[in-house]
């Protein structure tokens, strides 16, 4: 696609359906929004990340040290585990709840604008979602946790 011809489509489009009012308004925040939107995502993922990362290192020390370690650490750590699964579950949740707010605003926002792109988007499965998949994840994590905890 030629990237220049999408740019003068799209400015030539905003001249011919926004004036510089209120609408130009609108569509400086829907893009605030968008950026919003996309933040959170990808916060999402970077979280996912890291909570991996921390609980693979505290299974590594838990399961492979030489002696095992046992008695008060282990518990100790199994704790940790514990608790960092609790934490990034709570962030998960906030991260959902921000996002969908924005999600919110940008609907309100395509009705003025007259777009489509977030109050239109196909889903798969209502009750399948991206927030879901991930919360279940850490949740399944601290599932383990206390798993081991008792083991």
């Amino acid at each position: 696609m030629n990237y220049g011809l999408a740019l003068i489509s799209a400015k030539s489009w905003e001249k011919t359906h926004l004036d510089n009012g209120e609408n130009g308004l609108k569509l400086e925040e829907y893009k605030i929004v968008a950026e919003n939107m996309r933040h959170y995502s990808k916060l999402r993922f970077a979280q996912l990340t890291l909570y991996f990362a921390l609980s693979a290192g505290l299974m590594s020390v838990i399961f492979t040290s030489d002696p095992k370690i046992t008695g008060d650490l282990r518990i100790c750590l199994v704790s940790i585990g514990i608790l960092t699964s609790l934490v990034f579950f709570v962030i998960e949740l906030r991260i959902t709840k921000f996002w969908n707010h924005f999600r919110d605003q940008a609907k309100i926002l395509e009705t003025a604008l007259k777009f489509r792109h977030y109050s239109k988007i196909p889903r798969w499965c209502k009750m399948v979602r991206i927030s879901g998949a991930t919360q279940l994840l850490i949740g399944v994590g601290g599932v383990f946790w206390i798993f081991i905890l008792f083991m």
